[in-house]
């Protein structure tokens, strides 16, 4: 063969045997695929893969969702019989992933949970195995994830070392060693094997031919394992070998030498020309779980959601992009509270199937259009069902907020002034002081709340801060708009005159504008019975397209909060992830003139607390009305800090396709018991 002719002429000597493992990730769920596709994956890409345990001493291991194990066996049972026997031969390990490929961190803890169980349900039913080792989804992590399939059972896990080692960079104790375990939110220790976007992506270039084999062979002697000699070889998608899914019209043709044909001469010829040897997870595991090193978080403020490849693959993909992530996970919420406040829902099987299945991954990023409306097909059944038999058990459904008009907590009265300009209006009760800027747009120039001598929350001024880099204003509450290709920017900071609304509950401005893209509609509330205020923001006539959207930025004044800051929330467990903010970064800083933004907060319990050594408060909001994510921004010069967090409703990224409309938003800010 030319290939193994030019790699004997390239042989090196070695001296430490490195151990190499694979995992193939097997999804016929994947989001530009239609179901009369499958067929041709079996048979291409899948059959192929079991071929390569048939060549002597290697060994693989697969990775498959519950669900393409599912329609595998009901096209072609034999496959699944095949991939049986390899197992029991111990020349194919299976790796756990779920009944289907669910990005984690966005999805609650119960819902992780089912989703795990029904995956495990089918291994055992179809290949009877119990897979100990678990591989991330997506890479997309939380340091949660490891509670929850710990609680199912697995004993280890499989994540991208590559962007992990961003939560690193601003830890002086770090020695620049990866970690051989992970610790979660109830600080139990998890072994982690890693796998490197580089190395799988340098086989994908081999196979497809963009890259000779002299090429990749000089690549993998240069690869510097970050874990005793292991060598993740492969730890993706099986389906991009031998077939393109069409998503593109810059997609590679397939190599005429055949791709799996390409990996496979590969493998032998490192199998018979280096000193390495083929293993599975289970083989490699023992060795790392028994080193005695420093279990760590995997995650930091600035890189609070790792995923895999390259900064353009990022958490907002499956959250606040694609064909409309806010909607389809607002909805998810709407099923998931339904399912929560209802014993007999919360029970189907069939239910939490259907949740995890709209849930997926797949029904995001690349989508097809036909696939995307059956998809909001079933949402409307499903619905329908759960809303039939709730009426028919005659279950109220009332879900009014009780407020308390006890004399011992009515404030009836409330101050209201403005400066002399008409620019300031300050507003104050028992609880809480704001003052707001009339000229821009009703931003908060300050907010104070009464139990505290300092305000938390306001502006910075022009000229606050020393740098040029900072030479702005940094209002609070505003919202900000941006085109990438029209270049259009839109924001709420004009001249308002509000309508004032008071009642025994709350105090309420509401504002109105126009702007290119439609018309903003803002209300502000301050609550007369606890230390709370409402922001609301409504898009009536706003219609998806080329923009990202954030609202809401709260800018965290420096005399309240001081430079030792702290942020907890859920993502995807049940316990909450507590993060101090160290660094300079900005997840709303753009990658590149296709990608909006760098990462978000992947917040499921729809609350965020922001805390300092004395203080604790809540920002808080409703996944079920519009699943939003928070963004950071933390910057410093010799003035002070600049810390924001501001709420994503909409990012641009190679996935986005305009259609439907904008959300309204709402989100609370109040005292919170400190944790």
């Amino acid at each position: 063969m030319i290939l193994i002719s030019i790699g004997v002429a390239l042989g090196r000597l070695y001296l430490i045997k490195m151990r190499l493992y694979t995992t193939f990730h097997l999804n016929l769920s994947f989001s530009s695929i239609e179901e009369d596709e499958h067929e041709s994956i079996i048979e291409k890409c899948y059959w192929p893969l079991l071929d390569l345990c048939e060549e002597d001493r290697i060994k693989i291991s697969i990775e498959a969702s519950g669900k393409t194990l599912e329609r595998i066996n009901l096209i072609d049972d034999n496959w699944i019989k095949k991939l049986s026997s390899l197992i029991d031969e111990d020349k194919v390990e299976l790796i756990g992933s779920g009944y289907v490929q669910m990005i984690a961190p966005l999805t609650p803890y119960e819902v992780n949970h089912w989703n795990h169980l029904l995956g495990l349900e089918i291994y055992e039913r179809y290949l009877n195995v119990r897979p100990k080792t678990a591989l991330i989804n997506e890479m997309a992590f939380s340091s949660s994830i490891i509670d929850v399939i710990y609680e199912v059972g697995y004993d280890s896990f499989i994540m991208d070392e590559s962007n992990i080692k961003l939560s690193f960079k601003y830890d002086q104790e770090w020695d620049g060693l990866m970690p051989n375990k992970a610790l979660s939110p109830s600080n139990y220790e998890m072994p982690v094997l890693w796998s490197n976007s580089f190395i799988f992506q340098k086989l994908q270039q081999f196979a497809h031919g963009d890259i000779n084999f002299e090429s990749y062979l000089d690549f993998f002697d240069k690869y510097k394992s970050s874990q005793m000699g292991i060598v993740p070889f492969y730890t993706n998608d099986a389906e991009c070998f031998d077939y393109r899914p069409g998503r593109f019209n810059t997609e590679s043709t397939i190599h005429p030498h055949g791709e799996w044909n390409r990996i496979k001469e590969l493998m032998i010829y490192l199998t018979k020309n280096r000193d390495i040897t083929w293993s599975t997870p289970s083989e490699i595991m023992p060795d790392i779980a028994s080193q005695d090193t420093k279990a760590r978080i995997l995650v930091s403020s600035a890189n609070p959601a790792p995923v895999k490849k390259q900064p353009k693959y990022n958490i907002t993909r499956w959250a606040l992009s694609g064909r409309n992530d806010v909607w389809i996970n607002t909805m998810c919420y709407q099923i998931f509270n339904k399912m929560m406040d209802d014993s007999e829902l919360r029970a189907s099987k069939d239910l939490k199937r259907r949740l995890c299945d709209l849930w997926s991954s797949d029904l995001r990023t690349h989508i097809t259009k036909n696939r995307w409306d059956k998809a909001v097909g079933q949402i409307h059944q499903i619905n329908e069902h759960i809303d039939s038999n709730i009426k028919i058990r005659d279950k109220t459904t009332d879900t009014k907020t009780e407020i308390d008009d006890s004399c011992e907590n009515h404030d009836s009265n409330f101050e209201y002034s403005t400066d002399e300009e008409n620019t300031i209006l300050k507003l104050s009760t028992k609880d809480v002081i704001a003052s707001l800027n009339l000229r821009k747009g009703l931003t908060i120039n300050k907010l104070q709340f009464s139990k505290f001598d300092n305000p938390a929350f306001g502006t910075l001024p022009h000229g606050y801060f020393d740098s040029i880099l900072l030479g702005a204003d940094f209002y609070t509450g505003g919202v900000q708009s941006q085109g990438f290709f029209e270049g259009q920017k839109i924001s709420d900071l004009q001249v308002v005159e509000p309508e004032i609304i008071s009642d025994k509950s709350s105090i309420t401005l509401i504002t109105s504008h126009n702007t290119a893209l439609g018309d903003i509609e803002k209300r502000l509330s301050i609550s007369r019975q606890k230390p709370m205020i409402t922001l609301n923001y409504e898009f009536p006539n706003w219609k998806r397209g080329k923009y990202f959207l954030r609202v809401g930025y709260l800018t965290l004044l420096p005399d309240f909060w001081g430079n030792e800051i702290e942020i907890s929330y859920l993502s995807g467990g049940r316990q909450r992830e507590v993060l101090r903010i160290n660094g300079d970064f900005d997840h709303t800083k753009p990658i590149s003139s296709l990608v909006s933004s760098t990462t978000a907060i992947p917040v499921t319990g729809g609350e965020i607390l922001i805390s300092n050594k004395d203080s604790s408060i809540s920002v808080n909001w409703e996944p079920h009305q519009c699943a939003a994510l928070p963004m950071l921004i933390n910057k410093q010069d010799k003035n002070g800090y600049l810390n924001r967090l501001v709420f994503s409703l909409q990012e641009i990224d190679d996935t986005l396709k305009p259609d439907g409309s904008i959300p309204s938003f709402r989100f609370r800010v109040s005292v919170a018991e400190k944790i």
